[in-house]
């Protein structure tokens, strides 16, 4: 794919490469200007001080023939550094490109795939090559083009799921309206509290969706302050006991006495305990049970909501916390399917776990955990009751 226009390009002579070949020349020729300079004042002085020596010794013992002359044999020693100088630094020029090449391939290599990734190919990879560091550089370009390609993945299925829950309640609205329009159905009561019903469903879609997206961006506040564990349990009990009763299910509220208070914000645990049991509830037959209880694990406090409903099956456990997953059981509308993804969001934002688990011999079972409060808890006016014991 070609690069974008305007991106530099490395190349011998520019960028990286040619500041390394450069580099390679000037302490090429430097250090060679230098031995040059230095044999050829060293040599100069030392032969003719030699030639001198040798002559006084020859006039001694009569010898007439003339010694070399020193300026020749200067000249001469100067030439051949020179010419070692130039093929020196020639060599040292190649050198420099050669490994300029080899140790800049790689970054080469990064921005040639930056480019691909800037034209939406996200699918790009580098293999792993070069020294040390540049093989680290490749390996983040690597896990970042990933996570790029992981995350456009998913928001392309999270609007998908998104336009697939709206387009439903939508088209019954469309449906149920058109056909009052046409005269075909008479907007009584009934029709109306249908409709009614899902603008709700599409209300509430909406709402968790934002609650959703602040949450993973996040950008969610939350107003922590000590909060008593047993009053939380036993409020969401009482906020889903007309549900409860509704379907003949008995939530029964159980903590361990003497639990120390959660570090929290109220609200959002009310509602991560409201979306577990409003699962339980849904899953739950007729006169079961669904128990919620609190004990204390360390500096944690580890709460649970166990239903004695069908279970969730071994595939669907590891994606139950999914954005609008929906059991493969299961064939209701009701609920959004964001529930158990708003659950973890909210617990991780607290510092806490979730998880889910479905025994052999039936329910399912969720966990969460909650850091302990490390100030004093002011005592409470007033405790709502337990539901059920």
């Amino acid at each position: 794919m070609p690069m974008r226009s305007g991106r530099p390009r490395f190349a011998v002579w520019n960028g990286l490469a040619g500041q390394l070949a450069a580099g390679f020349a000037l302490v090429s020729v430097t250090t060679i200007g230098i031995m040059v300079i230095a044999l050829d004042r060293l040599t100069g002085a030392a032969f003719t001080e030699y030639v001198r020596h040798v002559d006084a010794m020859r006039g001694f013992m009569g010898i007439s023939t003339p010694m070399p002359d020193p300026a020749e044999f200067t000249d001469s020693v100067r030439g051949s550094l020179l010419l070692a100088g130039a093929v020196g630094t020639a060599l040292s020029v190649l050198a420099g490109i050669l490994v300029a090449r080899l140790v800049t391939r790689p970054v080469r290599l990064v921005e040639r795939a930056t480019d691909r990734i800037a034209d939406g190919d996200l699918t790009v990879r580098i293999p792993l090559q070069g020294t040390a560091e540049l093989r680290h550089l490749v390996a983040a370009f690597n896990t970042m083009s990933e996570a790029l390609h992981a995350s456009s993945e998913s928001r392309k299925q999270f609007m998908a799921s998104v336009t697939h829950e709206l387009r439903t309640p939508l088209a019954v609205l469309q449906a149920e309206i058109e056909a009052i329009q046409d005269g075909i159905l008479e907007p009584d009561p009934p029709h109306v509290e249908g409709l009614a019903e899902e603008v709700r469903l599409i209300g509430r879609l909406v709402g968790d969706l934002q609650v959703l997206a602040v949450a993973e961006a996040g950008e969610l506040r939350l107003e922590r302050a000590p909060q008593e564990m047993k009053q939380l349990l036993t409020q969401a009990a009482s906020a889903m006991a007309d549900l409860a009763a509704a379907r003949d299910v008995h939530i029964v509220v159980d903590v361990d006495e003497g639990i120390p208070p959660i570090f929290a914000d109220a609200m959002r645990i009310r509602q991560v305990l409201g979306n577990l049991l409003v699962n339980a509830i849904r899953y739950s037959p007729q006169g079961a049970n669904v128990r919620l209880s609190a004990a204390e694990a360390g500096d944690r406090i580890t709460v649970s909501v166990e239903d004695e409903g069908p279970g969730i099956v071994g595939e669907d456990l590891a994606r139950v916390f999914d954005r609008f997953f929906r059991s493969s059981s299961s064939t209701s509308r009701e609920g959004t399917g964001l529930g158990l993804a708003i659950v973890r969001e909210l617990v991780q934002a607290h510092g806490g776990i979730v998880a889910a688990f479905s025994p052999v011999t039936g329910g399912a079972r969720f966990v969460f955990t909650l850091p302990i409060a490390v100030v004093p808890i002011e005592p409470r006016d007033r405790v709502l009751p337990a539901v059920a014991s």
